[in-house]
């Protein structure tokens, strides 16, 4: 395909047999006018990218319609500690302008928990965050609900942020469930960021809930879901084994 020029020159037009010029003169400048834009439209593109409609008279580079996917493949463990880490490690970024305007990405991870400590303690922190922002907090399940186990118990979550007809508008929703040996104490608690609650009851626990966020997604946005273990001990234990980010 031979390569855009940059502009259309149109030489001045004469009268003739074919066509009377004084008629046509306003006419052709609009050809000119317009061919220039669309030439000027269709330039700036990048490998992968397709022409979209932005409204019935304009048009515009964007990515392609689908799904975009992103991964993590690889276990992370979090160990005596007590600090608000990204199960995720760092390694999940939406891309600029993915989301659109009514966009939804879709996380979905697994791992297990461990808790062989001395003592009861309180349940895992988990944090869902996008940019920077914390999207939804799930609170402390308290009341010394974790009891001491040798065994690892599982969980997983789901969560969806969805774009609201704008790049930075969003509402994003949590539900996750996970496993531990016999829960007592207090019941559940309101998210400190959100819309939900944390709690559950015998050997099952519950994160469900929802919340709005302003995250401007025309730019690229690191995605975490962060947890905060109770207690600093080497038998206290929080690891993801993989996660799956979709977006659509």
């Amino acid at each position: 395909m031979p390569a855009l020029p940059s502009s259309l020159a149109l030489t001045t037009i004469v009268d003739g047999t074919q066509i009377v010029a004084v008629d046509h003169r306003n006419n052709y400048a609009s050809v000119q006018t317009g061919v220039n834009g669309l030439i000027a439209a269709l330039s700036g593109g990048t490998a992968g990218q397709y022409l979209t409609a932005t409204s019935p008279s304009a048009i515009a580079w964007a990515a392609p319609p689908g799904i975009t996917a992103y991964r993590k493949t690889t276990a992370k463990t979090i160990n005596a500690s007590t600090t608000e880490t990204d199960l995720l490690n760092g390694e999940i970024s939406i891309a600029a302008g993915v989301m659109g305007t009514g966009g939804v990405a879709t996380l979905v991870a697994w791992g297990d928990l461990l808790n062989n400590n001395a003592t009861s303690l309180n349940s895992p922190r988990w944090k869902l965050k996008l940019g920077g922002t914390t999207l939804i907090d799930s609170n402390i399940f308290g009341g010394n609900v974790w009891t001491q186990s040798a065994a690892r118990w599982g969980w997983r979550v789901c969560c969806e942020i969805m774009n609201l007809g704008s790049a930075g508008a969003q509402i994003a929703t949590i539900d996750m469930r996970y496993t531990l040996p016999a829960l007592a104490g207090a019941g559940p608690v309101a998210f400190t960021i959100g819309n939900g609650n944390h709690g559950g009851t015998g050997g099952y626990a519950v994160v469900i809930g929802n919340n709005t966020g302003a995250v401007d997604t025309t730019a690229s946005k690191l995605l975490e879901f962060t947890v905060t273990l109770p207690v600093l001990a080497a038998t206290m234990e929080c690891k993801l084994y993989g996660a799956l980010v979709t977006v659509l």
